[in-house]
């Protein structure tokens, strides 16, 4: 039963993570730019220039895996909102994307050296500076080579 229901996990898995990530969102096509970040990349620019007060939309969808399932189970996969554990979990590991977040929740930082913030599958929010949108799945910084999965990212100003 144990085998099966590892199986059955994990194909479906496999399913979320080719199933187009192109579901409905809340902005028209014409008004929304987006972005496909890749689960294994650590910080990319997204191409979004934002501007100090003004008002910035963000929906995420998709699915990111941070670490081998076949390892740590099924706990490595999640949404844009991040996973259970919080990111470091245990005594002397490097620094995270965003240090006191869950693993695999979308963070960004607005241009290189700017603080993190939580972005999860949607945000609304003003910044108070401008710059590059920077985005990332929150994961230990040197281990972003055992993930995969990617998130669509939708943008509105």
């Amino acid at each position: 039963m144990k085998i099966k229901t590892k199986l059955c996990l994990s194909i479906l898995i496999i399913a979320a993570l080719l199933i187009p990530t192109s579901m409905a969102y809340a902005t028209s096509p014409q008004s929304a730019s987006h972005f496909r970040l890749q689960a294994n990349a650590g910080w990319v620019d997204s191409g979004v220039d934002v501007e100090a007060n003004q008002q910035l939309t963000i929906t995420a969808y998709g699915r990111a895996i941070t670490a081998p399932i076949n390892v740590y189970d099924s706990s490595t996969v999640s949404g844009p909102e991040g996973q259970i554990n919080i990111c470091p979990n245990y005594e002397g590991a490097p620094s995270c994307a965003m240090e006191n977040a869950p693993y695999g929740a979308l963070v960004g930082k607005i241009g290189v050296d700017g603080d993190p913030f939580y972005i999860g599958s949607y945000l609304i929010f003003t910044p108070t500076e401008t710059g590059d949108l920077y985005l990332a799945v929150n994961d230990l910084l040197p281990y972003y080579a055992d993930n995969y999965g990617n998130y669509t990212i939708f943008f509105k100003k």
